[in-house]
């Protein structure tokens, strides 16, 4: 039996957005035993995945003995890195897995059996003023090149990983051409989160309520966030036209994003996602009629769960993490210096600042009142 070990992205939604990668190693290898190893808590994301035969919780940081030893002795035949990290390439090799597949990124070239060139003009769009090296220079729009078309988004990333796995093990199997809602995320909800939830909705008076869902808060990067009054004004004027409840994505670690927000809406904000683990969270996302996020975990569980959401898009690539969904709408009024991939805005925070309530709820109207958007290969608005 073929046996595929996956090294799982480290952020729920990169981890969601390799779903598809891994439905199609199933597709090419349907008897495969398929594991996938990451992070503990994305045991959540992928413990239900029909196409995924275990879950190894490990990291490449601090790998026990236990785990590394039952890892070789398994003899996988192949692995699948989704990270492009060195350390992961490097702990594959250590692990004696003898077809190592993954991008030729940060010097692990020699690392890998399999590599995959990798061009970042594929895969970001560049800024126009850069405001850090992470960023790409600027391209003249009159040089021909790939540079003048929209980057590829991570689905086609994780996707070009996968196909590659297949090839090195024998298939010829491709995925085909890819857009926006053509290949599905794949995230189950977990039957004993459902009920959960609808407890705990019932318990706080939901149940049989509309609900719009905020999710305000961004564990690795402030610059993703939008201002805090802007998320008061625009949930405040979806409830009322929506006639539904406000519920809160914030974990309790987020709790004073959560509280912010809340200090600064007329109509309360229920804060369950302080009270629920991640499994609950896809739960609660399936459940609610809408979501207004920024780009964010949160925002891949909704586009996996075709929950209608509206994204604000400032700092990260539009064109490369968009929701990959067709009920979904990108809101952003990029300045010249977007995306610009930092963390933290060296200077006003314009690209999130120039986004206003009234143009998150004019999109909040189109995708609740029309047809679900056709499926496309470009980014958002």
């Amino acid at each position: 039996m073929t046996k595929i070990l996956v090294r799982a992205p480290n952020w729920v939604g990169d981890s969601i957005m390799c779903t598809p990668a891994i439905a199609f190693l199933r597709g090419a290898f349907p008897s495969a035993g398929i594991i996938v190893m990451g992070r503990r808590h994305l045991g959540d994301i992928f413990g239900g995945n029909p196409h995924v035969s275990g879950f190894v919780a490990a990291d490449d940081r601090q790998l026990d003995a236990e785990t590394r030893e039952g890892i070789i002795a398994s003899r996988f035949d192949a692995v699948a890195l989704m990270p492009n990290s060195f350390r992961s390439a490097w702990v594959a090799r250590r692990l004696g897995i003898p077809k190592r597949i993954g991008y030729s990124r940060n010097g692990r070239r020699l690392l890998l059996t399999h590599p995959i060139p990798y061009d970042p003009y594929e895969w970001q769009t560049p800024a126009a003023k850069p405001l850090g090296n992470r960023a790409l220079r600027p391209i003249p729009a009159s040089k021909p090149g790939p540079w003048n078309r929209p980057p590829k988004h991570m689905v086609h990333y994780y996707m070009r990983i996968a196909e590659r796995t297949a090839e090195a093990l024998g298939s010829d199997a491709r995925a085909g051409t890819l857009a926006r809602g053509s290949v599905p995320l794949v995230l189950p909800v977990d039957p004993e989160a459902r009920k959960q939830i609808d407890a705990l909705l019932a318990g706080c008076g939901l149940e049989g309520r509309r609900l719009l869902g905020v999710a305000m808060a961004s564990a690795n990067s402030p610059a993703k966030r939008w201002p805090p009054q802007r998320f008061a004004e625009a949930c405040d004027r979806l409830a009322e036209e929506m006639d539904a409840e406000v519920v809160s994505l914030a974990y309790d670690r987020e709790a004073a994003e959560a509280e912010a927000v809340a200090r600064l809406m007329k109509r309360p904000l229920r804060r369950i996602g302080e009270k629920i683990t991640l499994a609950g969270l896809v739960a609660l996302v399936d459940r609610l009629d809408l979501l207004v996020t920024h780009d964010s975990g949160a925002m891949h569980i909704a586009a996996a769960r075709e929950t209608p959401t509206v994204a604000v898009f400032g700092p990260t690539d539009w064109n490369v993490t968009y929701p990959w969904s067709r009920r979904a709408e990108v809101v952003r009024v990029s300045p010249e210096c977007a995306p610009c991939l930092l963390d933290k805005c060296p200077i006003d925070h314009r690209c999130m600042n120039a986004v206003t309530a009234e143009v998150v709820v004019a999109a909040a109207r189109r995708l609740l009142a029309g047809p679900a958007p056709q499926a496309e290969a470009g980014g958002g608005r």
